[in-house]
Formats: C-alpha cells, sequence, structure tokens
C-alpha cells in the first residue's frame, strides 16, 4: 500500500488536474450556448453576396476574363491579358516602384512585367472567377458587331427569368455604366455596382495588388493611366430565384461566408470568446489551485515558460480568437456540416454532431490554453517582478549569456594560441578590435573619452590575460622539475591552456618512462630466474649423473644395478643433451640467428600431420583432440621445419600440462589474408604464474619443477611464430589455457 502522504498528495493532484479541465469545459458549454441568439442576429442583419461591395467586386472582376473571350472570339486569335489591358507597358513598368531603375526600360522588363501579369490572370481564372460566374449567368456583346458569349442554352438573358439581374455597359473610353438593375435591393444593388466603377480600371488594379506578387501587391502602380479595361460592350449577370435562395442559406460554399462573416463579427461572439479566455485566465492566475496542487505551480516544470514565450502565446491566443469568428460562421451556415459528410458519407445529423462536437473541442483547447498561460504567470505576483524577469526572461538571462561566452571565448584563445588554428583566432580578434575602433571613430568628438576608456579597459585585459598565462606556465615548469627528480608518477589534471598540447606530451613520455622502467624490471627479474631455472634444470640431472657414476664405481654393486644404473645415466644425459640443445635453439631463435627456407606449405595440413605423429602421447595422456580446420587448403609462406616444430612444442606441451581425460581444441578460421589457428586445452594444475610469462625462457605452469620439460617449448615456439612474421599469443581463463598462431597466407583454394 502507498504511503499515506503520498496517496494525499496524489488525491491533490487529480483535485487540480479536474478543476483545469472542468473551468476550460463549462466556459466553453457556456460561449457555445449563445451561439443560437449570434445565429438569429446574423439570419436578420445578412445580406447577399452580390449586393454588396465584397461580393460585386469578386463577381466583376470576371468582366476581364469575359472580355478576352469576346475578343478571341471577334478576332479568331488567342489574345493574352496585357496586350489587351496595357496600352503603354514602358510607361506602366515606370510607375512600378518596386523595380531597379537600370532594368526599367529594357525589353527583357517588358517581357517579364507581361508574363507576370498574364500569369497572375491566368490564376484567377482558375481560382476565383469560377466560383463566382459559376453561380451566375452571364452574357456579354461586342456593341459595333453584336457578336456575343453567354453560358445558357438560349445565348441570352431574359429579365423576367432571373430574381438577380444587372446589365453593365462599358463605353468607348472604358468607363462603365448600370443600365438596367433588379434584386431583393435593387437600390442597393444599383448604389454599390456604381461605387465598384467610380474610377475606371479600378477593379484590375486592387486585384493586382491582393495579388501575390511583390511587384504589383507593394508597387504604386497606374493601371489607369496605362491601361485599359473592358471597351464598347455590354454585360449582363443573372441569378434565378432558386440559385438565389441557396446563396441566401449558406449552400453554395464560399461567397455566402465571405458575405456573411461581418455579419457574425458584429454579432458580438468575437467579445464573448475573448471575454471567456479573460475570465479563464484571470480564474488560473488568482484561484489558490497550489492548495489543490500541494505544492506552488511553479514548482513543475510544466508551468516555468520563459516570459517572452508566455507573451508570444498570448498574442497567438488573441490572433485565433479573431479567427474562430469565421469558424463560428462556418459552423452556424452549416458549410462544416456539409464538408464532414461529404468526407465521412454518413447522415446529415450525424455530420451535424460531428461539427459541433469538433468546433466545441477546437474552442475547449483555445481555453484551455488561456487557463494555461493564466497559470504560468502566477509567479508574477508570487514573486516581486523584478526576480520574476531574472527567473523567467530570456532576454535577461542574454547579458549573462554573453558574459559566460565572453570567459569562454577568453579561454579558447588561452589554449588556442600555439595550435593550428592561431591564424584564424589572431584575425578574429582583429576584425572585432577594428570594428570596435570603427565605431569610435563614428563618434566625432566623443570618441577620445571613449578611446581612453577602451585602453584602460584593453590594458586590464591583457594583464589579466598574460598574468594567468604565467601561473600556467610556471606550474607547467613546476610539473617538469618534479619528472626531472624520477616522480614518474605525479600527475597534471589542470588546465594548463596554451600549453595543454606541450602537457599532453609530457604524459606521454611520463607514460612512455613509466613503460621503460617496469619494462627494465621485469627484464631484470626474469634474468635472475633465468639463471636460477638453468641452474636448477642443469644441476638436476648432472647431480643424477654423478650420483649413479658412484655408485656404478661401487665394488658391491652387482651387474644388475650396474644395468639399471646405466639406463638412468642414459636417460639423464639424453634429458641433459635436449634441454642443451634446446637452450642453445632458443637463443639463437631469441638472437634472430636462424636459416629460414620458406616455401609454400598447406598449414592445416601440416598441423594434422604433427598431431598424427603426436597421436602416441596424447592418447598416453588420456586427451581427446578435436580438430576444426578448413577442409581447403590454405596456403602459407613459411619453414616447414621451424614450423613443424612449432605445432611440435604445442602439443608436447599440451600432452605434458593437460589434464587427463579432458577435450582438446584445434581451430583454425580464414579471416581476409591470414589465418588464425588456436589450441584450448584444460591445464592439469592451477596456473599461478602471469599467462604472459609463460612463453619467457624456463618458465612453466608448475612452480615446483616437478614435471618433465625444460620450460623452452612456449619460448622456441614464440621465438620460431615471431621469426616468421606470425603473431603468437597466450590466453588464460580460469584452467582453460588457450594458444593463438597468426599467419599472413597469400591465398586458398579447395
Amino acid at each position: 500500500m502507498p504511503d499515506k502522504g503520498i496517496q494525499e498528495k496524489r488525491n491533490k493532484l487529480l483535485w487540480f488536474i479536474i478543476v483545469s479541465l472542468f473551468i476550460p469545459l463549462l466556459a466553453t458549454i457556456i460561449i457555445m450556448s449563445t451561439y443560437g441568439s449570434v445565429k438569429e442576429y446574423a439570419k436578420s442583419n445578412r445580406q447577399t453576396p452580390f449586393e454588396y461591395g465584397d461580393g460585386l467586386r469578386e463577381l466583376f472582376k470576371g468582366n476581364y476574363v469575359l472580355y478576352k473571350n469576346l475578343q478571341e472570339k471577334l478576332t479568331g486569335e488567342p489574345k493574352q491579358y496585357s496586350d489587351l489591358y496595357i496600352t503603354d507597358i514602358q510607361g506602366f513598368i515606370k510607375s512600378l516602384s518596386r523595380l531597379d531603375e537600370d532594368y526599367v526600360g529594357t525589353e527583357e522588363a517588358a517581357v517579364g512585367v507581361k508574363q507576370l501579369f498574364d500569369r497572375i490572370m491566368k490564376n484567377y481564372v482558375e481560382t476565383n472567377i469560377i466560383r463566382g460566374m459559376g453561380i451566375c449567368d452571364y452574357y456579354i456583346e461586342d456593341l459595333e458587331t453584336g457578336i456575343s458569349i453567354s453560358n445558357t442554352m438560349t445565348g441570352g438573358l431574359v429579365k423576367e427569368d432571373y430574381f438577380y439581374y444587372l446589365e453593365i455597359i462599358f463605353d468607348e473610353r472604358g468607363y462603365a455604366n448600370i443600365t438596367d438593375a433588379h434584386s431583393n435591393d435593387t437600390e442597393l444593388l444599383i448604389k454599390n455596382a456604381s461605387d465598384c466603377f467610380l474610377i475606371k480600371n479600378s477593379l484590375l488594379e486592387e486585384y493586382l495588388r491582393s495579388s501575390g506578387a511583390s511587384v504589383f501587391r507593394y508597387g504604386q502602380f497606374d493601371i489607369v493611366q496605362y491601361g485599359n479595361g473592358p471597351r464598347n460592350c455590354r454585360i449582363i449577370y443573372g441569378i434565378t430565384k432558386k440559385t438565389w435562395d441557396q446563396i441566401t442559406h449558406g449552400e453554395l460554399g464560399y461567397f455566402p461566408i465571405l458575405s456573411i462573416y461581418s455579419v457574425y463579427e458584429d454579432s458580438g461572439v468575437l467579445n464573448w470568446i475573448l471575454a471567456a479566455c479573460l475570465f479563464v485566465g484571470l480564474f488560473a492566475l488568482f484561484l489558490p489551485l497550489q492548495k489543490l496542487a500541494g505544492k506552488s505551480l511553479s514548482a513543475y516544470r510544466i508551468f516555468r515558460l520563459p516570459l517572452e514565450l508566455v507573451i508570444f502565446l498570448l498574442v497567438l491566443l488573441c490572433a485565433f480568437s479573431g479567427e474562430f469568428v469565421y469558424e463560428i460562421a462556418r459552423l452556424l451556415e452549416g458549410l462544416n456540416t456539409a464538408g464532414i459528410q461529404n468526407i465521412l458519407g454518413i447522415s446529415e445529423r450525424m455530420a451535424d454532431a460531428a461539427a459541433w462536437l469538433q468546433h466545441g473541442g477546437f474552442l475547449y483547447l483555445l481555453l484551455l490554453l488561456a487557463f494555461y498561460l493564466g497559470i504560468c504567470l502566477r509567479p508574477l505576483f508570487e514573486k516581486r517582478i523584478k526576480r520574476y524577469i531574472k527567473e523567467h526572461s530570456l532576454i535577461y538571462q542574454f547579458f549573462p549569456f554573453c558574459k559566460r561566452r565572453f570567459i569562454k571565448m577568453q579561454d579558447e584563445w588561452e589554449s588556442i594560441v600555439i595550435s593550428k588554428k592561431v591564424r584564424r583566432t589572431i584575425i578574429k580578434v582583429v576584425v572585432v578590435n577594428a570594428l570596435i575602433l570603427f565605431c569610435i571613430c563614428l563618434m566625432w568628438v566623443g570618441g577620445l573619452p571613449v578611446t581612453i576608456i577602451y585602453s584602460i579597459v584593453l590594458y586590464v585585459l591583457l594583464k589579466i590575460y598574460v598574468s594567468r598565462i604565467q601561473k600556467k606556465y610556471q606550474l607547467l615548469l613546476f610539473r617538469i622539475h618534479q619528472i626531472s627528480e624520477g616522480n614518474l608518477n605525479v600527475e597534471m589534471k589542470e588546465d594548463l591552456g596554451m600549453f595543454n598540447p606541450i602537457k599532453e606530451e609530457l604524459l606521454t613520455i611520463q607514460g612512455g618512462f613509466r613503460n621503460a622502467v617496469e619494462a627494465e624490471v621485469r627484464s631484470q627479474r626474469m634474468k635472475t630466474e633465468l639463471i636460477t631455472n638453468v641452474s636448477h634444470d642443469l644441476k638436476t640431472p648432472l647431480t643424477a649423473i654423478t650420483t649413479y657414476v658412484d655408485l656404478m664405481k661401487d665394488e658391491n654393486t652387482t651387474e644388475e644395478q650396474k644395468k639399471e644404473y646405466l639406463d638412468i645415466l642414459e636417460r639423464k644425459a639424453l634429458r641433459l643433451k635436449v634441454l642443451i640443445e634446446d637452450l642453445f635453439e632458443v637463443s639463437k631463435a631469441t638472437s634472430g640467428n636462424v636459416n629460414l627456407r620458406y616455401m609454400n606449405i598447406d598449414i592445416c595440413h601440416l598441423v594434422k600431420q604433427v598431431r598424427l605423429e603426436m597421436s602416441d602421447k596424447l592418447e598416453e595422456a588420456g586427451l581427446d583432440v578435436r580438430m576444426e580446420l578448413p577442409e581447403e587448403k590454405v596456403i602459407v609462406s613459411l619453414d616447414s621445419q621451424k614450423t613443424y616444430r612449432i605445432f611440435e612444442n604445442l602439443f608436447q606441451n599440451i600432452s605434458k600440462y593437460a589434464m587427463s581425460g579432458t577435450r582438446v581444441y584445434v581451430q583454425g578460421k580464414v579471416a581476409e589474408d591470414r589465418i588464425v589457428i588456436s589450441l584450448k586445452n584444460i591445464s592439469a594444475s592451477e596456473i599461478t604464474v602471469d599467462v604472459s610469462d609463460l612463453a619467457e625462457r624456463f618458465v612453466r605452469g608448475d612452480v615446483s619443477r616437478n614435471t618433465e620439460g625444460s620450460g623452452l617449448g612456449l619460448a622456441i615456439a614464440k621465438s620460431l611464430t615471431q621469426l616468421q612474421g606470425g603473431d603468437f599469443k597466450l590466453e588464460s581463463d580460469g584452467d582453460l589455457f588457450k594458444v593463438i598462431l597468426t599467419f599472413s597466407c597469400s591465398h586458398s583454394y579447395v
């Protein structure tokens, strides 16, 4: 069971989470409960899109497309928008303040502006015009020839057939006149339509300014003076009663929302949302929530946001609140419902529920963000403002960062002065100093006192810098003196700055001296042990020979005893002979005074041959040898006799020192251009010496030296292996003894 205190903290934290989630939820429900009155307000105050400014301007921009289509029909040739609507291209280009003066007046400029103009108009045809003209029936007629274009089957528009009817005539100069109109509010339609044509080509200029091209969007150009619009034609737009009702009820998508967005904004719903965000934020700011949480909320890392980020999120919250009015309009006009129904293929009721749920979720997240920001601002009242800014402002923390960065740069300068990057560092310092002096030069009269102050500061910094270098230099000399006195274990953990490369070299020399001394001590110890072992191994058979010679001289010795003594003398003499021969051979191998006759041999076959010839001794020792060698031939350039001696010594060593009744593994593996052969056995007695010393002369695993052997077998094998360019390595893991030999092989084949 958890501790009572821990359980109480968990319960408090749970209540804090519940309250934090419930307050934004309650505010969300309250806000959404007002949507009914908002919809009623919008319904009673809405206007249809083609009776006032925004909708009419979007519709009338299609005049330029219809007029282009009419001209193409009149001439039978394709037309470009720039050819129709820009009469003085150079004058038009000069009015574009965003273009370079050297660029204006060139043929390249004329082509570029025309292409940009045509691309913008083409994009308009593919996007906006389709939405506006797709709703209306239209008719355009050339006043001189009577040639016309219409999207109706009859080829013309009869006023009595349409609930919305608007006729516009463009004279020879391009000025427009509303000649006939009829709609739900005809006077409003005529007034707003006339306002759209107060200035010739104003709609074209308006569209260019709203395009994505910065040269038009921000340029001070005059399309009225240097361009033309539709001329000498009549354009009629008509909307049937059925289509008009669909527009009124928001069933045709884009244009109704453009029309009624301002109505929803005027309804005050945005003020309600902002008030709800403010209420939720103040609730989180002043409510004693930390009693519920069990500790100060600033103790939680999630609530310790930087002040700048809190301000950014507050601005983002206000921006999202403004955009939310558009989402409310889409929800209440049923556009979200239609979209979900089309995507998911569900019933209208389910789609409407999903739309409301989706909208409520977004509104809830908005209010939850307001609640979260209120909690993040609590330290502003829990602490003094100065302390809050010091602990939570990134800008305030920037100055200590600059200080730390300056110290770091100073350390880097000290460490890099004598390194390879000195040139780049000096350039950086010179450039920074030049910038400072340049700024001082710009101060005119005030530059003199600033120069004096800068010189004093520079002197202080250089003095501190040189003083630190001197201290590190003295420390380095002291460490060198300690090493020269023979203290090879002195530690140098201090940061010596620019002298760090020298410190690293001294550490390398120190380690090399230490290794050399250890190697010399080890060599002296091995020499002493060598003399002792040689004396022991030579003295033992000589003592036996002397003893048995004296026994044979005794007159009381029988013939049978003499025969027995003679056999013993022969064995001891042979052992002494083998010992001397081995000693002679290992001396030659160690000194390198050995003649090697290299030839290509199959080393795997050689190992098998040695194992076969040593089988009697191995079986006598009770050992089971398991061979795991490659089946293919592995050709190695070696001296066959010396290599045979290597493996002979190894198998003899195994037969003498391996535990009876165990298995011996001989494994070979070819890796790239090398052959690795390992011999593994279980030692009969505990290996009490360092495994690396077993390959030294007269060293044996049995320190008591009770077993038969000279202790030279592994030493000879190691020397002969190394003389032939191979690698000889000994390893042990408990009683498991391993010999690993590596030779370079020229090739292998089946």
